[in-house]
């Protein structure tokens, strides 16, 4: 049942109030991307762009975040690192400039290339990096450029 409540999350968004979003749709959600299966897993990344609006800053940098890193680099399959990646690109309008440079560009970074749909999230990731309005490209590009050497396909 926790399956077809994150997968119906745009839904309940709309009938809930924003504190029974973060006060109990969130922690389902947080839980469901937690357990093993990987269509709970997929639904709940799915969900996080859903709620991203309900999200403040703290639980994104320190909840959502490491959880869809983690969601990536654990994912058993191409697909779940790729819904991973697109919950990020789906939550990078929203975070702050620190959070991008801190945490999300590093990890691009160490991105392990292997498939051509990785290489192809993972620049969508650092075209919306440049496009954001609060973020002059020129420091993504900067920050990418000086880092580049660290990208090796697999």
């Amino acid at each position: 049942t926790n399956l077809v409540l994150v997968e119906h999350t745009d839904i309940l968004v709309e009938r809930l109030t924003d504190e029974e979003v973060r006060a109990d749709l969130l922690p389902l959600v947080i839980a469901t991307l937690e357990s093993n299966s990987a269509s709970g897993q997929e639904a709940a990344l799915n969900a996080f762009c859903v709620l991203q609006d309900q999200i403040d800053d703290n639980t994104m940098r320190r909840l959502i975040l490491p959880k869809a890193k983690l969601a990536f680099v654990g994912g058993a399959s191409l697909n779940m690192q790729v819904k991973a990646l697109a919950c990020l690109d789906q939550l990078i309008g929203k975070l702050d400039k620190m959070i991008i440079l801190d945490e999300i560009l590093p990890f691009l970074l160490e991105i392990n290339f292997s498939d051509r749909d990785i290489y192809m999230a993972v620049i969508r990731e650092f075209k919306m990096s440049c496009f954001i309005q609060s973020f002059g490209s020129f420091q993504v590009l900067y920050y990418v450029a000086t880092s580049i050497v660290n990208l090796k396909p697999s």
